[in-house]
């Protein structure tokens, strides 16, 4: 029997939150998550729309759940010290 605990049967009941998982390497994160048995809570900004609804109807054909979180940019100038 391997000393290691099965990553499916570590991740039951867990939720993972991947920023920018609308593309790239947040993308592949975020499904790698879900086939590991993880439910993921998407961050992106809301330009990526479109992009981060494809990554939930993948993460659901999975059979996890998955939902978006929208963040905006800062209006306010960043400090310079």
């Amino acid at each position: 029997m391997s000393k290691f605990a099965s990553p499916v049967k570590a991740a039951l009941n867990r939720t993972a939150f991947v920023t920018g998982a609308g593309q790239g390497i947040g993308r592949a994160i975020a499904c790698r998550l879900a086939r590991d048995g993880y439910d993921v809570s998407i961050a992106d900004i809301p330009p990526a729309k479109e992009k981060v609804e494809a990554v939930i109807k993948e993460i659901e054909s999975y059979g996890r759940k998955a939902i978006a979180v929208y963040a905006g940019e800062c209006s306010e100038p960043r400090p310079t010290h």
